[in-house]
């Protein structure tokens, strides 16, 4: 089973119970695998699958980036799809002109 896995790109586990605490997920920072941890998404579960695979693609947590990858200091930009925290996002249907530039280095 685990030699198939090999052809893919990038590999979501969906785990039930999860024994690390309150995180709803995590993934190679950057890398293949992503474990998403299905009682603790709290209603965003394609957020957090889009989160930890933007982990494998490169991407780090936002802190108040501009769209060009330089600290800013501002908010955390709530809407962004790798903001840090569950309990204090918003949308998280946002990605950043920087953000993309990350992601298309890795086709």
């Amino acid at each position: 089973m685990f030699q198939a896995l090999k052809e893919y790109n990038h590999v979501v586990f969906l785990v039930a119970q999860p024994t690390v605490n309150k995180l709803a997920g995590v993934a190679d920072l950057p890398g293949k695998y992503s474990f998403i941890f299905t009682d603790n998404l709290g209603g965003r579960g394609p957020e957090v699958v889009a989160h930890e695979v933007g982990h494998n693609l490169d991407l780090k947590h936002t802190q108040g980036w501009d769209d060009y990858g330089n600290l800013e200091g501002g908010p955390k930009d709530p809407d962004n799809v790798m903001h840090p925290t569950l309990k204090e996002a918003g949308t998280l249907d946002k990605l950043r002109f920087y953000q993309w530039s990350v992601v298309n280095k890795q086709q």
